[in-house]
């Protein structure tokens, strides 16, 4: 089953009753009950109420709005074949004429009539005005529908969402187009949800005598409450009519702010689909004390979008969270800048004044280098073989390096190493060489150096 794609989008509208204050009447008009209709396929008026002329005359009425659509809405005006309409009707927008009101030739009276409509307006100020002359027949006005501006307030207003608003989440491929002018369900457990701001939530459907229409129901829950279930009545008799702008449920008065519904289908092939023409949701006027979302404004009817801060400045919430950064940011560095000076004040009291020496890291702890003969000074020894003195070896003292860091490298000193006595021979100057090496780096482990044995071998002599 396709998904439901059943229109091109259509914008949210607001919806003016006949009974607002923003509707100027001219004399002569009155309410009145929603009573004569007989044609009621379209639907009922809205809230079940009209305002209609008196006797032969000339009236008007008057609306001023920002934005660039409208629609007029009222009962149609039945005027049979060959007869002059009466009443007529004129719609003006900006005192401009830009369209007649349709007429049908069906005598009976019919609701959600388009008396008539404008779209692709300027987006900027309007003020329309519907004229009506009667010969003695009333004119009959409903409602009307207007795209606001961006900049229009939704609060305490009545706002028509289409059922192709991407607000509308329909399950998977359960849902599918209805004519083009709805979506409709016929799987079990199909479901929909919508987020919206406001107080009330009105689900309109359409009944297509199309399909079949055995009464069965569905349910609906508010921000994940107990679901309550509601009746799809279907059609009655052997050829019934298809029924439009049908109120399929409506929700009960709700705490003004966000609001989450979830709505379910329970029938199936065999009975009367699931459909969704639109939604009427009826906004609040926000206060501090009923606002349960602070610092947000309500979208056309929709779920609520972040508000800048009335003065003109940055909101709490936005500077509550710059001074959370700042505080953060300025701690984390203190503490990597104290770690460093730690760190480095540990390092220089370790190493003292001198240059680390060079660092093995085969090196064991717990081993020290032992003393060696320069090779420069066995050199030395072997040249002089006529001298009865062994020559001095110097040995530089290292203190233990342990694995994994650097420890207290550094000389002590240098201090020669006592040679064995020498043989009892007459004296014979020797030059003495000292040479002074620098460490190789090679360490050589204790376990790897056997005892060392000295074995005296008595000098050899020259004949004189």
């Amino acid at each position: 089953m396709a998904t439901a794609t059943p229109a091109a989008f259509v914008p949210r509208k607001i919806l003016i009753d006949d009974i607002s204050d923003l509707v100027t009447y001219s004399s002569g008009w009155a309410e009145d009950a929603d009573t004569e209709v007989k044609i009621d396929i379209y639907g009922p008026a809205f809230n079940k109420t009209i305002h209609k002329t008196g006797g032969a005359g000339s009236y008007s009425l008057s609306f001023s709005f920002q934005g660039t659509g409208l629609e007029v809405m009222g009962i149609s005006v039945g005027t049979p074949q060959n007869q002059t309409r009466d009443p007529a009707l004129s719609c003006t927008m900006d005192q401009k004429t830009f369209a007649n009101s349709t007429a049908t030739t069906n005598t009976d009276l019919t609701e959600q009539w388009h008396l008539c409509s404008a779209s692709g307006m300027a987006d900027t100020n309007h003020t329309f005005t519907l004229n009506v002359a009667s010969n003695g027949l009333p004119a009959r006005f409903d409602y009307m529908l207007y795209v606001p501006s961006a900049d229009v307030s939704m609060d305490n207003k009545t706002v028509k969402v289409d059922s192709t608003d991407p607000g509308v989440q329909y399950s998977g491929t359960d849902w599918s187009d209805l004519k083009g002018i709805a979506n409709m369900t016929q799987v079990t457990g199909g479901s929909a949800t919508f987020d919206f701001v406001g107080r009330s939530l009105q689900w309109y459907g359409h009944i297509p005598s199309e399909l079949p229409f055995a009464p069965t129901s569905g349910s609906f829950a508010i921000d994940g409450g107990t679901p309550q279930n509601f009746t799809l009545q279907g059609l009655v008799g052997p050829s019934p009519q298809s029924k439009y702008n049908q109120l399929l449920f409506e929700t009960p008065d709700l705490t003004p702010g966000t609001h989450h519904l979830e709505v379910a289908y329970w029938g199936n092939l065999a009975t009367t689909p699931l459909s969704l023409d639109y939604l009427l949701v009826r906004n609040a006027t926000f206060t501090s004390s009923s606002n349960p979302t602070t610092g947000t404004s309500s979208s056309p009817g929709g779920a609520p979008t972040q508000s800048a801060n009335p003065k003109g400045g940055l909101s709490n919430g936005a500077l509550a969270g710059i001074i959370v950064a700042c505080i953060f940011t300025v701690g984390f560095a203190l503490f990597f800048l104290l770690f460093f000076v730690l760190r480095r004040r540990r390092s220089r009291t370790s190493d003292g004044a001198s240059t680390p020496a060079l660092f093995d890291p085969e090196i064991e702890p717990g081993y020290q280098a032992t003393p060696f003969v320069p090779h420069a000074v066995e050199a030395a020894t072997d040249a002089l073989v006529s001298s009865p003195e062994q020559p001095q070896v110097m040995t530089q003292v290292h203190p233990v390096v342990g694995r994994g860091g650097f420890g207290n490298d550094k000389s002590v000193g240098l201090s020669p190493a006592t040679p064995p006595d020498p043989p009892s021979v007459p004296s014979v100057p020797v030059a003495i060489q000292t040479v002074r090496h620098q460490d190789s780096g090679v360490r050589i482990r204790a376990s790897q150096v056997a005892a060392v044995q000295v074995v005296e071998e008595p000098p050899d002599y020259t004949r004189e």
